[in-house]
């Protein structure tokens, strides 16, 4: 079993995000990070977001692994 300590230091996938936090998510089409999102719900299975410029909340859930802090 691996510990928390052998995680690369870049790695967020246990980070978690309350409701409200800044967050860049992975773009599924190319593999590269958005930004300009916060986080609207949070859950056991990953995060709701939405756009910070139109507080429009997008209509698919990200898993934790697409979803990191602003950075």
């Amino acid at each position: 079993m691996k510990v928390a300590m052998d995680r690369p230091a870049n790695d967020h996938t246990q980070e978690n995000f309350p409701v409200g936090t800044q967050v860049e998510v992975r773009d599924r089409f190319c593999a590269g990070w958005s930004r300009g999102f916060q986080v609207s719900d949070a859950a056991r299975d990953g995060y709701r977001v939405s756009r910070m410029s139109d507080r429009y909340v997008l209509p698919v859930r990200f898993v934790t692994r697409d979803v990191r802090r602003a950075g």
